[in-house]
């Protein structure tokens, strides 16, 4: 047997394996020749070939008869759905929200997505070969700023409270309206179709790009293992992403198994109109309804932790590892979608009693002067520094310390988060809306969906066609992180103008019946437009 192996496997007791080791003695890698075509990717490419092609064709016609230059034609729909300027236009220029206070969380979703893609930048650096491994795994367990970047499965928190908070804020309207017209099964099945529809384009241009794209990238070399092991599953389980129910699955046995959160987002999403219509009907049972939600939520968690003894990190390929029975679960997220409508409903009275009477309002109370914004400010940062730096305290203590401080944590970063960014949500606090809210945002949030679907293409591809042996720094891998955060935005930037935007529209236009917004499930596909994290 050949001696010469890449090492890509971190130490157990790290909890940042990816990969076991690669024998490159193995047939599986080396010596099988994997054929220089495959017949997928050649159907994959003529699709995407032909998609391209229509919506540079359509966009010509569009804008030839906006203009009046072709005589004869006139405007279509269809021209409009995949025209490349309009989709561009509706990416750099549309405005979202009615009030431009809540621009502020598109500045904290893309901190956020930044926060995440440098924790993957991170997690994933060891799958390739390093000449300085053991400073890696150094790093991994000792390096305060190594712990800092994997503490982003907060960040993952802060999204579904976006997604709560924003699902209340444009859907209660759309529901009560529904209900004076008697059409609220309608409504919320439609609410319900577009959801789904809204994820399924790019969950399968994933599922394609893994099956097809990524072998003819590597067409005639041998595959690495993580993509060996990931082309595998995405054969057998790519059934699990269009059902929305990969996360009730081992990550090791799932196709893309980082797409765990828009199949939680959108369970979520499944109880949302039951719980609007509830406040529509009674706002105070609706919010005990929903914070009842929110405890029970506490209590899975603590209950979780206590059944698996959870640490703050482990083994990817453990039995059971802290993300499948922990972190991608539902009834852990309920948590923080909970609180996001429970605000969502708290902003649209403190709206209603500033067209009233503001000034006798709570929010007005408690944000109404310069010392109590500063005082909330401080104790939220402190909150999201302590819940940050515990991390990397606590990662040799006691299990029963560490699984505390993953229910704990969860709920005081998001009160953290809360108490820095609601005041500017609410117009109270000009100095973190004009960081947050400034319009350079608003562009990448819409693009973050995307994003967060292939960065990890882009950071497992580069890594799995490394051959040779990388040198691992602090500072690289940051680096590294920029330039995946940009690539994953370019890629995110393509798909949504050529492929995913045109699907949108199509679905708002012909499916659903109005592009004009005359009809109420034209304002869902809205709301449900704003909830992701795009």
């Amino acid at each position: 047997m050949l001696a010469e192996q890449l090492n890509l496997h971190v130490r157990a007791d790290t909890g940042y394996s990816a990969l076991l080791l690669v024998d490159l003695s193995n047939p599986t890698f080396s010596e099988v020749k994997r054929s220089a075509v495959d017949p997928l990717s050649v159907i994959v490419f003529i699709l995407f070939g032909a998609v391209i092609l229509a919506s540079i064709l359509f966009s010509i016609l569009d804008y030839r008869a906006t203009n009046g230059t072709f005589a004869g034609i006139t405007q279509r729909p269809l021209f409009e759905c995949f025209s490349v300027g309009r989709n561009a236009r509706a990416i750099f220029y549309s405005k979202e929200y009615s009030d431009p206070h809540l621009n502020t969380l598109d500045g904290l979703c893309v901190f956020s997505m930044m926060w995440v893609i440098c924790a993957s930048c991170f997690y994933y650096f060891g799958i390739s070969p390093l000449t300085n491994r053991k400073t890696y795994e150094h790093d991994s367990r000792e390096s305060y700023f190594f712990h800092v970047m994997l503490a982003a499965t907060f960040a993952i928190n802060v999204f579904f409270f976006i997604s709560g908070f924003l699902c209340a804020v444009k859907l209660t309207e759309k529901l009560e309206k529904a209900a004076e017209e008697r059409s609220t099964v309608k409504t919320v099945l439609l609410c319900y179709l577009h959801r789904y529809l809204r994820l399924l384009p790019l969950c399968l241009f994933a599922v394609l790009a893994m099956l097809a794209v990524i072998p003819f990238i590597y067409s005639g070399q041998p595959l690495s293992s993580i993509l060996q092991w990931q082309q595998d599953k995405c054969k057998t389980n790519f059934w699990q992403n269009l059902l929305l129910i990969q996360n009730f699955f081992a990550q090791r046995d799932t196709c893309l198994p980082w797409l765990w959160y828009f199949v939680s987002d959108f369970q979520l999403f499944l109880i949302t109109p039951l719980l609007i219509l509830l406040y529509n009907r009674n706002n105070k049972l609706g919010v005990f309804a929903t914070l009842g939600l929110c405890l029970a939520s506490l209590v899975a968690q603590v209950v979780t932790v206590a059944a698996y003894d959870l640490p703050i990190n482990q083994e990817f390929f453990a039995t059971k590892t802290t993300f499948d029975v922990f972190y991608s679960r539902p009834y852990v997220n309920l948590m923080a979608y909970s609180i996001g409508l429970l605000l969502g409903w708290h902003y649209l009275s403190s709206k209603a009693d500033e067209s009233e009477d503001y000034s006798n309002g709570i929010a007005a109370k408690l944000f109404g002067n310069s010392i109590m914004k500063f005082i909330f400010v401080l104790i939220g940062a402190a909150l999201v520094s302590a819940c940050v730096t515990l991390r990397y305290f606590l990662r040799n203590t006691c299990l029963a310390l560490q699984s505390t401080y993953l229910v704990a944590g969860n709920f005081l970063f998001l009160a953290g988060i809360i108490m820095i960014f609601y005041p500017a949500i609410l117009g109270k606090s000009k100095t973190i809306y004009y960081v947050f809210g400034a319009s350079v945002w608003g562009p990448l949030r819409k693009l973050s969906f995307g994003a967060y679907v292939f960065h990890l293409f882009v950071i497992l591809t580069e890594k799995a066609m490394d051959y040779h042996a990388n040198y691992y720094t602090f500072i690289r891998v940051l680096l590294s992180a920029i330039h995946v955060f940009a690539l994953a935005y370019f890629v995110s930037l393509v798909l949504t103008v050529f492929f995913e935007a045109p699907l949108r529209e199509l679905q708002r236009t012909y499916l659903f019946g109005t592009k004009t917004g005359k009809g109420d499930a034209e304002d869902l596909t809205e709301v449900n437009d704003d909830q992701l994290i795009n």
